[in-house]
């Protein structure tokens, strides 16, 4: 099935992040023609890389319309879980005005395929939840929305994607929970953390990609929603002592009695990407996390040679 991407002109926002690194590098192993958007200017052989703001709107019309893509991974993202209020200004224009540049751009290119990367933080309606908890998750539901009313009333061919908290190898972002404590354990240093009382499904990064790349060539599946996690949820605090024992069993992490409000504790359904993706998680939090502490291994055993 992922063969259908092999030269296919695909553009993939927010590239030169977690997750957009592994997804670019699976697409050029699959044949993929790939351009990525960063902000930051990039060099690669293999990828057209572009430099481009996703929140002006000018520079995402020029980007997507230059080349001129049949599939886009809308990715890029500022991601936060803060209350304040002095983010919502921001994370509107992140990620809520740059979704509808790059639905409207891609619209008017006549891009096939248009797959949004969407957050487990959007209220499920399902449940009667429709309040968002921060800033952030009221951003991504609107920008759900917006995705559907792009299909509905344009005809783009959204595919939206619900992913849960993903983790692994190659999270640099030392703001990011698992990379905080693998890295300060392995310097013999103790994780401070807060209680740690909140639920999480956690979701290997491999497992998050290879959804994406079906999602962006399944066919006859526009205008659906789909979920990327692994319906179990695990607790803040056993992911960290787990993360911690696994990188350096002398450390004992440190947990506060501070809380957030409004904390989120969703767990992936994912049973219609079973149905219609033919995706289901592969990889157990154990073996992700000893993945993931190995690579960081290997990263400080590079720096030291």
């Amino acid at each position: 099935m992922l063969e259908g991407l092999s030269g296919k002109r695909v553009l993939v926002s927010g590239a030169s992040g977690f997750i957009g690194r592994v997804l670019c590098s699976k697409l050029l192993e699959i044949g993929a023609q790939v351009t990525g958007l960063s902000r930051q200017d990039q060099k690669s052989a293999s990828i057209d890389w572009k430099k481009c703001d996703v929140t002006d709107e000018y520079a995402v019309r020029d980007a997507i319309f230059q080349s001129k893509p049949e599939v886009v991974y809308h990715l890029a993202s500022e991601v936060t879980g803060s209350r304040d209020k002095h983010c919502v200004s921001r994370l509107f224009h992140a990620n809520l005005a740059s979704t509808i540049y790059m639905m409207t751009a891609a619209s008017d290119a006549g891009v096939l395929r248009f797959v949004q990367a969407g957050s487990q933080e959007e209220p499920d309606n399902a449940l009667g939840d429709i309040v968002p908890s921060s800033p952030y998750a009221a951003a991504k539901w609107a920008s759900s929305a917006y995705a559907r009313m792009f299909h509905n009333l344009y005809g783009l061919g959204i595919v939206h994607l619900r992913v849960f908290m993903v983790y692994g190898p190659g999270q640099t972002d030392l703001n990011k929970l698992i990379p905080y404590c693998i890295l300060e354990s392995l310097a013999g240093r103790a994780p401070k953390i807060g209680t740690g009382a909140r639920m999480v499904d956690w979701v290997y990064v491999d497992d998050v990609v290879r959804g994406m790349l079906l999602a962006g060539i399944v066919p006859n599946i526009e205008g659906k929603s789909f979920e990327l996690g692994t319906g179990k949820l695990t607790s803040v605090r056993e992911t960290v002592e787990l993360a911690v024992e696994l990188a350096n069993p002398e450390v004992t992490p440190e947990f506060s009695i501070d809380s957030r409000k409004m904390e989120s504790e969703y767990f992936a359904q994912w049973e219609l990407s079973n149905q219609l993706l033919n995706w289901k998680p592969r990889v157990a939090l154990q073996e992700g996390l000893r993945n993931t502490v190995q690579w960081y291994l290997s990263m400080a055993n590079k720096k030291i040679a």
